[in-house]
C-alpha cells in the first residue's frame, strides 16, 4: 500500500515538471510558426496596371494626391504607371497624422523618429539664389510627395530583404549641385538620414549609404552630383559628414559635409556606373540589410554595381526597422518634375519576383 502511495506521489510530482518541459516547447514552436507566417507576410509586389493606388500596400500620407496619376508612358511591362510628381507649389514637411509643419523643425511621426538629415546646399546656395529659390537669411523649404509601404510591411534592420523596382525621371531638372532630391529611400526607424537612399542631385543618379553619422556614395551614374566639374573619382567611396540637429557637435573638428572614415567596403562589378533615369526605365535590385555586419547590394538592369559591407544605419541597431519611401523628396527647386514608377516588388527572396536572376556570390 505504501509503494502504491509512492508511486502516486512521483507521478504526481513528475506531471508539473513535465507540463513545464512541454510548455517551451508548444511555446517555441509557436513562435516558430509565427516567425513563418510573418516571413511570409513580409512581401509585397505591385505592378500599377489596376490604375489605383493598393492601400493594402501603400500609405498616401506623406503624398500630394493632386500630383499623382497614372499614364501609358511606355511602361516597362502592362499598360501603366504611376507618375509621381513634384511642382513649386508642393512646401512644406508633412506628417502622417498631423498638420504640414515648417521643414526646419525635425518631424516627429508618433510611431518612430524621424528628424530631418542635412542637405549639404550651402556650396551652391549662390547659384541657386540667382534662380530666385532662396532669400536672405531664409531656411529651404522641402518638397515631397512620397509613397510609404505600409508598417505592417517594416522589416527587421539585421534581416536580408531584397527591393526591386523600375522607374525613370523627367521634368524641369535645373543644375543645382548638391541640393538634396532623394527619389528612393530605406529609412531606420529611429535615424535621421537613410540607411539607403536613391539620390538625384544635380540630376545624376546615385546612391548612398550610411555609416552612422557618415553618409557615403558608393555608386553613380555618369556626371557630377555636386557640380563640382572633377574627373570621375576611382575612390569607391566618397563619404561626409551628416549630422542632424541632434549630433551636430559630436563630430569633433568635423563639419557638416566634411570627409569622414568610415568602415565601409566596397567591391565594385567590372560595369559599375549606374544607368540614367532621364535617358530610359531604369531597373533597380537591392539587398539591404543593417547592422554591425551589414550588407548592401545594388544590381542595375541585370548587372551586378556593387557590394557594400560593414556597419551599416545608426548604432542603436536592437529593435530598430526598416521602412521604405518611394518618390520625390527634395529641397526646394523651381519647375516640375515627375519620377514614372512602373514595377515594384520586396520580400527575402528575390527569386520570387525576378525568375532567373542570380545574385552574385
Amino acid at each position: 500500500m505504501r509503494g502504491v502511495a509512492l508511486l502516486v506521489a512521483a507521478l504526481l510530482f513528475a506531471a508539473p515538471a513535465a507540463a513545464d518541459r512541454a510548455a517551451p516547447q508548444a511555446g517555441a514552436a509557436t513562435r516558430i510558426a509565427a516567425a513563418q507566417t510573418g516571413a511570409a507576410a513580409l512581401s509585397a509586389s505591385d505592378d500599377f496596371n489596376t490604375g489605383s493606388i493598393k492601400d493594402d500596400i501603400w500609405k498616401l500620407c506623406q503624398a500630394e494626391e493632386r500630383l499623382l496619376r497614372f499614364d501609358g508612358i511606355a511602361p516597362v511591362e502592362g499598360e501603366h504607371s504611376l507618375t509621381i510628381g513634384v511642382d513649386a507649389l508642393r512646401k512644406g514637411e508633412v506628417l502622417c497624422d498631423g498638420p504640414a509643419v515648417v521643414a526646419t523643425i525635425n518631424a516627429d511621426e508618433h510611431d518612430d523618429i524621424e528628424s530631418l538629415g542635412p542637405s549639404l546646399i550651402r556650396p551652391v546656395q549662390s547659384r541657386l539664389a540667382t534662380m530666385g529659390v532662396f532669400r536672405k537669411g531664409a531656411s529651404p523649404v522641402i518638397q515631397r510627395n512620397e509613397l510609404r509601404l505600409q508598417n505592417k510591411y517594416r522589416h527587421p534592420i539585421d534581416e536580408e530583404y531584397w527591393y526591386g523596382l523600375s522607374f525613370r525621371v523627367d521634368g524641369d531638372i535645373p543644375a543645382a549641385g548638391s541640393t538634396r532630391w532623394v527619389i528612393g529611400q530605406w529609412k531606420q526607424t529611429q535615424g535621421s538620414s537613410p540607411v539607403l537612399a536613391q539620390r538625384f542631385d544635380n540630376g545624376i543618379f546615385h546612391v548612398t549609404v550610411q555609416d552612422g553619422h557618415c553618409r557615403c556614395r558608393v555608386a553613380k551614374a555618369s556626371g557630377d552630383p555636386d557640380l563640382k566639374a572633377a574627373p570621375r573619382s576611382t575612390n569607391p567611396l566618397h563619404c561626409v559628414w551628416t549630422p542632424d540637429n541632434i549630433t551636430k557637435n559630436r563630430g569633433g573638428d568635423l563639419k557638416e559635409g566634411d570627409a569622414c572614415t568610415t568602415g565601409l567596403t566596397v567591391i565594385r562589378g567590372e560595369d559599375f556606373v549606374l544607368p540614367d533615369p532621364k535617358a530610359d526605365w531604369v531597373h533597380m535590385i537591392y539587398a539591404i540589410r543593417g547592422g554591425r555586419d551589414g550588407k548592401v547590394e545594388i544590381y542595375a538592369n541585370g548587372k551586378f554595381v556593387a557590394r557594400v559591407t560593414g556597419p551599416i544605419g545608426y548604432d542603436n541597431w536592437p529593435g530598430q526597422k526598416v521602412k521604405f519611401k518611394i518618390g520625390m523628396y527634395r529641397d526646394f527647386l523651381p519647375g516640375t518634375a515627375h519620377l514614372h514608377l512602373d514595377r515594384f516588388w520586396f520580400g527575402s527572396d528575390p527569386a520570387q519576383y525576378e525568375p532567373g536572376f542570380k545574385p552574385r556570390p
